[in-house]
């Protein structure tokens, strides 16, 4: 079976759970949904304790998304069952973009979070998510994309073309960037990211580590 892993998503704007809804069975929490812990007490180190410790989970991940609090570096400081592994989405590196895309973050608010989680566990790894060609998207905010992903040196860098999407904001947005423009930010992402990935894992040569499969790959 697939190993646990607990979602943090939203955690900025924890929503109830409605007194009338049973909690589901505790794997099905931690396997299928944000648990039931999170929504009362955030991403706190003692909620994903107690997550842990009723399931008996002898190690799990945590998906980070959009992380904005300093729990989240707590409890990785704090529990040795999490991986040091956390899927942190960056979507852009430029300040400018990110306010146009109605992120809750800046570069160097995400940047923050990544220093403090490798003070507390040295050789946290990451992998992100990048979105390239937003609407005004220039040469200059995308090479500040490629500069964060130098300085974050991420293990795995997913890039995604921007796709205009009728009914949301960023369909109606000017100077829409052209789709070769797009393809050609698309294809240099991962010049950039694999460069840096084979970096890391060359420093990993000669060393046994602890390994969470999650699937066939």
């Amino acid at each position: 079976s697939r190993p646990p892993r607990l979602l943090s998503q939203g955690v900025s704007r924890p929503r109830p759970v409605p007194p009338s809804q049973p909690p589901p069975p505790v794997g099905e929490r931690i396997l299928n949904t944000a648990p039931e812990l999170f929504y009362r007490e955030g991403v706190r180190a003692v909620g994903i304790q107690r997550v842990i410790d009723e399931a008996g989970i002898a190690k799990a991940s945590l998906y980070a998304h959009y992380a904005s609090k300093d729990d989240l570096v707590a409890a990785y400081g704090r529990l040795p069952k999490l991986c040091g592994y956390v899927p942190l989405p960056m979507q852009s590196g430029s300040n400018r973009i990110l306010r146009a895309m109605n992120r809750p973050y800046t570069r160097e608010r995400y940047r923050e979070i990544v220093d403090a989680l490798r003070a507390v566990q040295p050789e946290m790894y990451f992998s992100t998510d990048v979105i390239v060609g937003f609407p005004g998207e220039t040469e200059e905010d995308f090479a500040e994309t490629l500069t964060a992903v130098e300085r974050v040196r991420y293990d795995n860098v997913f890039a995604f073309r921007y796709s205009r999407r009728p009914g949301t904001p960023a369909a109606d947005m000017q100077d829409q960037v052209p789709d070769e423009a797009k393809a050609d930010r698309n294809a240099r992402v991962p010049e950039v990211a694999s460069r840096v990935g084979t970096e890391r894992s060359r420093a990993l040569g000669g060393r046994g580590l602890d390994v969470l499969a999650d699937g066939a790959s």
